[in-house]
C-alpha cells in the first residue's frame, strides 16, 4: 500500500507539471468552419485539437453541385486519416449524408476505388437529394479564443524554451511509467488500457487478426458514440466487413 501511495503521489505531481508548463495541442486554425462542423460530427473521437500541430483540413475535390470532398487529420496516440464529403452549406448550416460521409483509415493512402465508392454513396456529380440530408449549424467556438492564442510557431518556441520544465517533467513522467509498469508486473496485473493496447498490437499482426476473424462472422457494436479511437480500431481489425453498429 504504500508503494502503491508513493505511486500515486508521483502521478499528481506529474500532472501538476504538465499543466504548469504550456498547451501542447493546438486547435483549428482555418478557414474552412463548415467543412470542420461535418468533421466534429460526423468522426468518433475529433476534438478539434491535435498534439504538436494544429489539425489538418484540405479540400480535395468538388463536384457540379457543389459538394466538398476533403481531408481531415488529428495527430494524437491513435492516428487516422479520413476522407469526409459535405453536401452543401450557406452562412449558418452545413449539410451532409449521415452515417455515409467518410472513410477513415491508420494509412493516408486510401485507395482510389475507396474514394470512388464514397462518392458514390453520396451522389457525386447527382442532383442532391435533400430527404437525405443532415443539417448542423456551422461551429465557431474557437473564433475568440483563437485571437488571444499564439501562432503555432510561437507556441513552439515557447515550449522549447521552457527547458527546464520540460527536462523535470520527463524524469518523472519516466520514473512514474517505470514504478507503476513494475508494480503491475509483480502483480502480475494489466489495467484496462493495457488490455486495450496490447489485443490492438496483437491484432495489427496480419496472422492474428485473419484468424480472429474467422471466428466471429458478424460483430455488432452498441453505443457506438462512445467508443474511442484504440477500440474502434480493435473493432474494425477484428470485423473485417461484416460490422454492424448502433450509436447516438
Amino acid at each position: 500500500m504504500m508503494k502503491l501511495n508513493k505511486i500515486i503521489c508521483l502521478f499528481l505531481l506529474v500532472n501538476m507539471l504538465f499543466f504548469a508548463s504550456c498547451d501542447m495541442f493546438y486547435k483549428y486554425r482555418g478557414d474552412e468552419y463548415d467543412l470542420f462542423t461535418v468533421a466534429m460530427n460526423s468522426l468518433l473521437g475529433m476534438t478539434g485539437k491535435s498534439f504538436r500541430r494544429p489539425p489538418v483540413l484540405e479540400i480535395k475535390e468538388t463536384d457540379n453541385y457543389g459538394r466538398t470532398l476533403f481531408y481531415y487529420y488529428e495527430s494524437d496516440e491513435v492516428s487516422r486519416h479520413h476522407f469526409i464529403i459535405s453536401q452543401k452549406s450557406d452562412s449558418e448550416f452545413v449539410y451532409y449524408y449521415e452515417d455515409y460521409n467518410f472513410i477513415s483509415s491508420s494509412n493516408i493512402e486510401i485507395s482510389n476505388d475507396d474514394i470512388e465508392n464514397l462518392k458514390y454513396a453520396n451522389d457525386w456529380n447527382e442532383p442532391i437529394d435533400e430527404t437525405r440530408l443532415l443539417k448542423k449549424k456551422i461551429v465557431k467556438i474557437y473564433d475568440e479564443e483563437l485571437n488571444d492564442t499564439l501562432s503555432y510557431e510561437e507556441e513552439l518556441a515557447n515550449f522549447l524554451s521552457a527547458n527546464e520544465i520540460a527536462v523535470a517533467l520527463s524524469k518523472y513522467l519516466l520514473r512514474f511509467d517505470e514504478l507503476y509498469t513494475n508494480l503491475k508486473t509483480e502483480r502480475s496485473v494489466l489495467d484496462y488500457a493495457d488490455l486495450e493496447h496490447k489485443a490492438l498490437a496483437l491484432l495489427k499482426m496480419p496472422e492474428i487478426a485473419e484468424e480472429t476473424q474467422k471466428k466471429y462472422r458478424y460483430v455488432f457494436v452498441d453505443e457506438y458514440q462512445d467508443v474511442n479511437p484504440v477500440q474502434e480500431e480493435i473493432v474494425s481489425l477484428v470485423a473485417s466487413e461484416n460490422l454492424f453498429l448502433v450509436g447516438d
